[in-house]
């Protein structure tokens, strides 16, 4: 009965399991037809299209498309940047697939056919038009960690025939007044085929291109190139007519690399004038044959800079090299001429001469195991935009070319860095490794001298190594490591042993460890005197002092760690300010920073909290700030500042900001009281400093409206108030485009009741008397620049006495009463 009822079970299950089948059967086939419609077709256009457009920051059109199951055409496909300027165009593209294939593993593309592509490339100020239309609009996750090689083949990518008839390429850059044209490649014809494995990166691939260039070289090129690699053994040719040269390779690399080579290289291009300068001659004559020297033979040259060596020995590889910059600056002129970018300016002369070499046996066994390399330089001055180097030199040697080598030398001397504010003076580096004994170190004479040096061991498998000792010495402090540190890296695992510095009192640990995609790290600072810190990382005129301590750990995914971190500053001191405090405590978890703050001093006190998202300026990125200014004492923080305090009194005030940065909302309250104002060196007699009262300011922003209500109340009598509000748009990125305050239109309501105007006449040297009091109820227009007030305005009991400019001779006075 049991085995019945069993039967009849797995018997209905399959029941089930078929109808399940059939129905997604059906499905997929009643997809499949309905994609082949026009209407199918129409609606799979537009899914792509918007699904593109909501990824990148340009615009991609397609003006038609069809799909038959195994085959996917388009028509009129258009590629816009940002600003809507067309970027590439497609007259057709028709791709061909096996659906069917996938089930074996393999991508199977039968073939692509693209007729009359137009791709204009075009640079200015704000990059090239193509990167500014294919950016994403969201960050990318991070990539994986490549993959160790299979001996599989794993998933197979085939492309059985690619076909482009009709290109155009051209290349231009965009200046203030005219586009000028670099590149015109017309008439370009194009094939390809291939076929990779991702298992064990096996490759067939096989390309042509020819066309026509309609801009200096002018005239024919053609480009053909093949590549297979099987099993680590490479087989590659390439030949090419272009920039009215010839390139040819032909080599034949086995699995063992360098012992048995078969490969030749010949490159002759002549010298050509390309945007008003001269680039070449390029010439390579390279050969590398079983039982034979390799010879090698090379001329590189581009504007500025010429790169040349040979090798010439018959019972040996020794081939000599020389980098010869005769100046930068002409380079970068020349590639800003050619291609339009704007590189940071560059300026230098210098050479580099080296060798590499040595002998070989029957005839390249062992090589490059048995070969060596020297080097020389000297650098008179190399600059890169602001940053400048003086009076460099370098030499080194490696033996033999193998990692690891088993001898290493070097050694780096530069008279004098200038980094933005930052300048050194004499620079010294020098380090060595002895089999498995490394040691290095570093010195530099000013601003002050500081000396660091190291040693340690690699481990007998080549993946760790053991810090025996490091230090860091200045005039102010020496710090040593307390214990020797150690350090394993193998494939994707890093890990190291706590390394612990001390200096005294003051204590920095760092230890972690990383396996694969997951970190666990933590960084301890104790006690760290601000006082004692180099000048080269702290400017002495700063006269920064304070005790730091930090600690931050740190686990989870690489691409998105929790992260923990508290600072607390104390008994800080800067420039004129002393006494200070702060603790910052945050944590990042999801992608989100979450933290307080706290800031103490004599003169202030300071409390706030943040969650924000760690790109706070993407578009709908959710906002939540708010800062408490909970006491400060402005005549106080101004004197310590050691600013001539203009002001005083005492505040309090309470910031927040929540929303997004295309859409934030801000909300400001600040009160002030025993406000006073120090008054000016003017001829008008009085108090030298003047009260002033106390006023009460609220501000909102949200919806591209701002909003304002001030109450005021004037230690001489009366008040005034004002509720206004204007339109502006805050949003990011409108506002990284600067705000106009003075311009911001506003309208809204004054108020006044018995304020006496006698005290404002101290600031203003030609008014001698002021008095009355004003009574308001009118409404405010205008601008914030030029305000302006419609209604009720009455000034009782005024009085003004004011000096009027004249010739120099006479000063004239007016009085004017009510």
């Amino acid at each position: 009965m049991r085995g019945h009822r069993f039967t009849k079970v797995v018997l209905t299950s399959l029941k089930v399991l078929g109808l399940a089948v059939a129905s997604v059967i059906v499905l997929a086939g009643a997809a499949m037809f309905l994609l082949k419609t026009d209407w199918g077709g129409e609606r799979l256009r537009r899914k792509l299209v918007a699904s593109t457009n909501q990824q990148i920051q340009g615009q991609l059109g397609i003006g038609r498309l069809s799909f038959g199951g195994n085959r996917l055409v388009v028509w009129d496909v258009a590629l816009r940047d940002p600003e809507g300027q067309p970027v590439a165009q497609v007259a057709r593209a028709e791709v061909t697939f096996q659906l069917l294939r996938l089930l074996r593993k393999e991508i199977r593309l039968t073939s692509i056919a693209i007729e009359g592509p137009h791709l204009g490339l075009l640079s200015d100020s704000r990059g090239l038009n193509l990167s500014r239309a294919t950016t994403p609009r969201k960050k990318n996750p991070a990539e994986p960690p490549a993959k160790e090689k299979s001996t599989e083949e794993g998933w197979v990518v085939r492309l059985d025939r690619f076909d482009l008839t009709g290109g155009l390429l051209t290349v231009g850059t965009a200046g203030a007044t005219a586009t000028e044209e670099r590149v015109h490649l017309a008439d370009l014809v194009s094939f390809m085929s291939g076929r990779f494995a991702t298992g064990n990166g096996s490759l067939d691939l096989h390309f042509r291109l020819n066309g026509r260039s309609r801009l200096v070289p002018v005239g024919p090129f053609g480009f053909l190139a093949e590549a297979h690699v099987k099993e680590g053994a490479t087989r590659f040719s390439m030949d090419a007519d272009l920039l009215g040269g010839t390139i040819k390779a032909r080599g034949d690399v086995p699995s063992e690399g360098l012992e048995r080579p078969n490969v030749v290289v010949k490159v002759a291009i002549p010298k050509q004038n390309l945007a008003g300068f001269e680039w070449g001659p390029f010439r390579i004559d390279g050969q590398a044959l079983p039982g034979a020297i390799p010879k090698l033979d090379v001329l590189l040259a581009i504007p500025g800079v010429e790169f040349s060596g040979k090798n010439v020995n018959a019972t040996a590889f020794d081939f000599n090299g020389r980098l010869t910059i005769a100046d930068l600056a002409v380079t970068g002129k020349a590639v800003h001429a050619l291609t339009g970018g704007d590189p940071p300016s560059v300026a230098g002369q210098g050479h580099i001469a080296f060798t590499v070499g040595g002998p070989v046996g029957g005839p390249m066994k062992g090589a490059p195991s048995t070969w060596s390399t020297r080097w020389t330089g000297q650098f008179d001055r190399i600059r890169l935009a602001e940053n400048a180097v003086n009076g460099l030199s370098i030499d080194g040697r490696v033996t033999p070319l193998v990692n690891p080598p088993s001898e290493v030398d070097f050694k780096l001397a530069i008279a004098a860095v200038t980094a933005g504010t930052m300048k050194l003076g004499k620079v010294n580096l020098e380090a060595k490794v002895r089999q498995q004994d490394i040691t290095a170190g570093v010195q530099v004479a000013s601003p002050q001298q500081i000396t660091l040096t190291l040693a340690g061991r690699l481990d007998d498998d080549q993946q760790g190594f053991t810090l025996k000792a490091l230090a860091l010495a200045f005039p102010q402090a020496h710090w040593a490591l307390e214990k020797r540190a150690q350090m394993r890296f193998s494939g994707e695992s890093l890990s190291l042993t706590t390394l612990v510095l001390l200096s005294q009192e003051q204590r920095l640990s760092i230890e972690g460890s990383k396996a694969g995609e997951l970190i666990n790290a933590h960084l301890a600072i104790d006690k760290l005197r601000l006082d004692l810190l180099p000048a080269l990382v702290v400017d002495p005129d700063l006269r920064v002092a304070g005790i730091l301590d930090v600690d931050v750990k740190a686990e989870g995914e690489v691409s998105n760690p929790k992260v923990v971190a508290g600072v607390v500053l104390k008994h800080a001191h800067f420039q004129g300010f002393s006494r200070l405090y702060a603790k910052v405590d945050a944590t990042l978890e999801e992608q989100i920073i979450e933290g307080t703050v706290s800031l103490e001093a004599p003169f202030a006190a300071v409390e706030g909290r943040v969650k924000l998202p760690v790109q706070p300026l993407v578009p709908d990125a959710p906002l939540d700030m708010r800062f408490d200014v909970t006491r400060l004492d402005l005549g106080e923080a101004l004197r310590a500042a050691a600013v001539a305090a203009p002001v005083d009194g005492r505040l309090t005030s309470r910031l927040q900001l929540t929303g997004t940065a295309d859409s934030p909302k801000v909300d400001v309250t600040l009160n002030a009281k025993d406000l006073a104002v120090s008054r000016p060196a003017t001829p008008t007699k009085g108090a030298d400093v003047i009260d002033v009262g106390q006023a009460k300011i609220h501000l909102t922003y949200a919806r591209r409206s701002v909003g304002a209500n001030i109450d005021f109340t004037s230690s001489h009598g009366g008040t005034l108030k004002v509720d206004a509000d204007g339109r502006v748009d805050l949003s990011y990125p409108r506002v990284t485009r600067g705000i106009v305050a003075a311009k911001i239109p506003i309208n809204g309501k004054v108020v006044a009741k018995d304020f006496d105007v006698a005290w404002i006449s101290r600031f203003n040297e030609r008014v001698e008397t002021l008095g009355g009091q004003v009574n308001a109820d009118a409404k405010l227009a205008g601008t914030v620049g030029e305000p302006e007030f419609i209604g009720d305005v009455r000034w009782k009991n005024g009085k003004l006495v004011a000096t009027v400019p004249q010739k120099p001779a006479t000063v004239a006075k007016r009085s004017v009463g009510r």
